[in-house]
């Protein structure tokens, strides 16, 4: 009985803890991460018997009409939001050293994973079925991993532009994450447009944004082996992407629903492209007039 007790008393501290942490995007990994171990590792208690895989007797015991698996899942999904808001605050600063980014990196893909163990191991084992549109749809939870996963494969490509890798490589990896982007908004697409369009805009404009970077790399990888005709081809889809990336963004400007009322399309980051792939695309006619 008194094991009980304390074990009862430590999971309601280490809960209190966690839920102090995680609505503070500042706080540092190594402060959130050994508080929400711990929470986790007591929680697994009302989940499992001891020293067995079978469902606990425990498992019920919260008063509430969900249980211990309930109260696991909106664990996991809020860290998974902890670590996204917590990459986007350090994203956020004016000169992001290289430790920063590997910081921003590591947050997104550690909150994807979260939400991937969640929907692979837990979500089917709730007692009811979530509401739709809610944090714990399928539709929703594969929206918020795909971007995640994306974002995380952002800083790789960033990275890889600062360092001058093969343009193949580069357009590789935008290409890969173009389709994260389009998966993540397909999978909302069959939801209510006046909450979610928003979101789905902003994801779309990613994904065209990303196509378009993908053809320009491709175009410059294909000049490099002197493929002028298929460079510049490659270059003119890179237009096509970047313009359809343009209306979108005057879309997304325009959408009603939840989420910052942002102008993408003058921000820096969209703005750069456009010079780089006129500038490409005019080398490569350049020297096919040359041939």
């Amino acid at each position: 009985m008194c094991l009980n007790i304390l074990n009862s008393h430590d999971l309601k501290q280490s809960r209190k803890r966690v839920l102090e942490l995680l609505p503070d995007a500042n706080h540092e990994i190594s402060v959130v991460e050994p508080a929400l171990t711990l929470y986790l590792a007591l929680l697994r208690g009302l989940i499992y018997a001891p020293d067995s895989t079978d469902w606990s007797k425990l498992r019920h015991s919260l008063r509430s009409q969900f249980d211990a698996i309930f109260e696991l899942v909106s664990v996991l999904q809020n860290a998974a939001f902890w670590y996204f808001k917590h990459a986007a605050k350090v994203a956020a600063q004016d000169d992001v050293s290289s430790d920063e980014a590997k910081e921003v990196h590591r947050s997104l893909r550690r909150g994807a994973g979260l939400l991937q163990h969640a929907q692979n191991e837990w979500l089917p084992h709730l007692l009811q079925q979530p509401l739709a549109g809610s944090d714990g749809d399928p539709r929703v939870h594969t929206a918020y991993l795909n971007q995640a996963t994306a974002e995380a494969q952002e800083v790789t490509i960033a990275r890889a532009v600062e360092l001058k890798h093969n343009a193949g490589l580069i357009s590789a990896l935008c290409h890969e994450t173009s389709k994260m982007f389009t998966t993540a908004a397909d999978s909302l697409a069959s939801l209510d447009h006046k909450i979610f369009g928003h979101w789905m805009n902003y994801l779309r404009l990613k994904a065209a944004f990303y196509l378009a970077y993908a053809y320009n790399y491709s175009g410059e990888n294909l000049l490099n082996q002197d493929k002028c005709g298929e460079a510049i081809r490659a270059l003119q889809e890179a237009k096509k992407s970047y313009e359809g990336a343009a209306a979108l963004c005057k879309e997304y400007s325009t959408t009603k629903g939840p989420g910052t009322k942002a102008k993408p399309d003058r921000h820096q980051f969209f703005r750069r492209i456009a010079p780089i792939i006129n500038r490409t695309l005019e080398k490569c006619e350049r020297e096919n007039g040359m041939m």
